[in-house]
């Protein structure tokens, strides 16, 4: 990576009003090398050791289903009184309606335990939990559902649901990554053998009998939030919304940011001539669209504000956060990076004021949209692995 900082907002102009007609940008940049959700998602799984069989790459043989485990309900973790509830000053933030950040880390607390605090920035509170050991250093999915988030590495090993006001609680050996239902007292977690989505409790994992199918030559470690409580997948041929009544294709290409209002995703020719293009909650595109012009690699877990006016791309090898401004296409930079590109890393607040992020340096960071500046979100707390928003019910 060069050393040169990135542009100044004044030296960047995305609106593509090149001479002799419009251009077909490459998908913003480097978007076409990283912005492949098959290759991130590989790329996770292989960067942290033990592979669920439902995220073998495309071209990789089924692998055998094991044995669907016995799901018990939940029972309190014993030997932990790890609830403690602080003040702290978060007005700075300005929330005008009741929401959680939720931020987990992966660092010792105590005896190889984590942590997971949880911010009510309306009422300037604060909850830490403690969470006993994780076994497994795999991937894992960071949920919030109602009352509290839920912990769930995707191999066959303990998780564990932390509620808002309680003890944490154990879920069971359920491995497999856990991705939002359609509200927040369900999710989707994958059969044994990934070739189906089952909606479960969120919490008892009782399943409601409702399913989606995986296309085949898409697996589950794949698979992204479209925002709605249901599902978007690559394959080969395009992106596709994944839902009970079956897939529809609503782009040629791959993903590059989703929120709960707005798609960017790619449109690309057969000659693999790739542009962005930015849907809406019907997967319909929206007009005028704002061309795009190259800026440097980011990864393919980009998020877009709830208002729908803003996507932050994730700079790949360490390049700094891009925003980008979604009705004219203008581009800005924030003075921090993530730490990677697993998931949950970065998350709007609800009123899309500010953008939460896991620093490089592996600490929680808000940054204000409107005047990109950062300031640290738990001064004093490092390790910091994942965050996500749970905005009120």
């Amino acid at each position: 990576m060069s050393d040169e900082p990135p542009p100044s907002p004044e030296d960047v102009d995305v609106l593509d009003s090149g001479q002799g007609g419009p251009r077909r940008p490459s998908l913003v940049g480097a978007i076409v090398a990283a912005c492949c959700l098959i290759v991130v998602a590989v790329a996770v799984v292989r960067a942290y050791g033990d592979r669920d069989p439902a995220s073998a790459p495309p071209n990789s043989p089924s692998p055998s289903a094991p044995s669907e485990p016995a799901v018990p309900r939940p029972t309190v973790v014993p030997s932990f009184e790890d609830v403690l509830t602080r003040t702290v000053e978060l007005s700075w933030l300005g929330a005008g309606t009741d929401y959680s950040v939720f931020v987990r880390t992966g660092a010792a607390l105590s005896d190889g335990d984590s942590g997971v605090y949880q911010l009510d920035p309306r009422h300037d509170r604060v909850v830490s939990h403690r969470v006993p050991a994780l076994a497994s250093t795999g991937p894992l999915s960071f949920v919030p559902v109602s009352g509290g988030v839920l912990v769930r590495p995707i191999d066959q090993v303990p998780g564990y649901f932390v509620p808002d006001d309680a003890p944490v609680m154990g879920t069971g050996n359920v491995g497999g990554i856990v991705l939002p239902g359609p509200d927040d007292r369900h999710v989707w977690i994958p059969t044994a053998n990934g070739s189906h989505l089952d909606l479960v409790g969120a919490v008892d994992h009782h399943s409601t009998g409702t399913t989606i199918t995986v296309p085949s030559g898409m697996y589950p470690m794949q698979l992204t939030p479209d925002g709605h409580g249901y599902l978007l997948g690559p394959r080969d041929d395009g992106l596709y919304d994944l839902r009970p009544q079956g897939a529809v294709r609503v782009a040629d290409g791959a993903l590059i940011a989703v929120g709960p209002t707005r798609v960017l995703a790619a449109n690309c020719s057969d000659q693999e001539d790739c542009a962005p293009v930015l849907l809406n909650s019907n997967f319909t595109p929206v007009a005028p669209q704002p061309p795009l012009r190259s800026q440097g690699s980011v990864s393919s877990n980009g998020v877009i504000s709830p208002d729908g006016k803003v996507a932050a791309l994730l700079g790949a090898q360490g390049g700094p956060i891009v925003l980008v401004d979604l009705a004219t296409g203008g581009l800005r930079y924030l003075k921090v990076q993530v730490a990677g590109y697993m998931s949950a890393q970065v998350a709007f607040s609800p009123d899309s004021k500010w953008l939460f992020v896991v620093g490089a340096d592996h600490r929680a960071y808000a940054a204000e949209v409107a005047t990109r500046q950062v300031r640290p979100l738990l001064p004093g707390v490092r390790g910091v692995a994942q965050l996500t928003v749970r905005p009120a019910a």
